[in-house]
């Protein structure tokens, strides 16, 4: 009777105290809920381009560089807007690593000075 209703695996596994492969849990949890899951994952990686650019580069120009990519992207080609993220991301990425290159550490990565002894 386990598989006649819709949550009857989830009980059978429950009473037989099955533990779950993360993949499998991962891919239930995105089943229940995929918008959230979606997002979420938009989200962390979102985060996580944000911090990498934050930490390494001069973050306004390689902003400005990567909007100017985009609004080129969407006069001049036929490309589909929803690439237009991928394309804005990588360019940020990528300008903001080159920037750091070029400019160097920054003003607040100087070196703590020591205490007198």
């Amino acid at each position: 009777f386990f598989l006649a209703d819709r949550n009857g695996i989830e009980q059978l596994e429950s009473a037989v105290d099955i533990a779950l492969p993360i993949t499998e849990q991962l891919r239930r949890v995105g089943h229940r809920a995929p918008l959230a899951f979606y997002l979420g994952a938009i989200l962390l990686t979102t985060a996580l381009f944000t911090a990498l650019v934050l930490h390494v580069a001069r973050m306004f120009w390689a902003m400005v560089t990567g909007e100017a990519v985009v609004v080129g992207c969407a006069i001049f080609t036929n490309i589909a807007f929803l690439w237009y993220n991928v394309i804005g991301t990588v360019v940020v990425v990528v300008a903001g690593i080159i920037l750091a290159e070029l400019h160097g550490p920054g003003e607040d990565s100087q070196p703590t000075p020591a205490l007198p002894a």
